[in-house]
């Protein structure tokens, strides 16, 4: 996940001056979804374009499980530039076991 917070020019929040935000991606990952944390919002997950809320938004990246750079774009209204972010995908062993606790494991013991 990538947490987007919207600053000025002048280092300033733009807490109060929510903008519409648009997102794309570029390498080794897919955008599975773009969204604010705004409860009336009429836009769906897996857009990939919000309103910031409180001048946040949070984009979804999915790695290709391929190593390499994925950048994302997030051309913001009333911005002349697009703000970027890169971000590295590494690749993880054949038998790598994740730490975080599977609902699987308590499925398959039963109920």
């Amino acid at each position: 996940m990538c947490r987007w917070s919207c600053w000025t020019k002048t280092e300033r929040s733009c807490s109060y001056a929510d903008r519409r935000v648009k997102a794309s991606i570029e390498g080794e990952g897919r955008l599975v979804g773009f969204i604010s944390s705004d409860l009336r919002r009429k836009t769906p997950f897996t857009s990939h374009e919000d309103k910031t809320y409180f001048g946040r938004a949070m984009a979804i990246v999915q790695s290709t499980r391929k190593v390499g750079t994925i950048r994302l774009r997030f051309d913001v209204e009333g911005w002349d530039e697009p703000v970027w972010v890169e971000l590295t995908s590494e690749a993880l062993p054949k038998d790598y076991v994740s730490d975080i606790p599977s609902f699987r494991s308590k499925v398959q013991g039963g109920i």
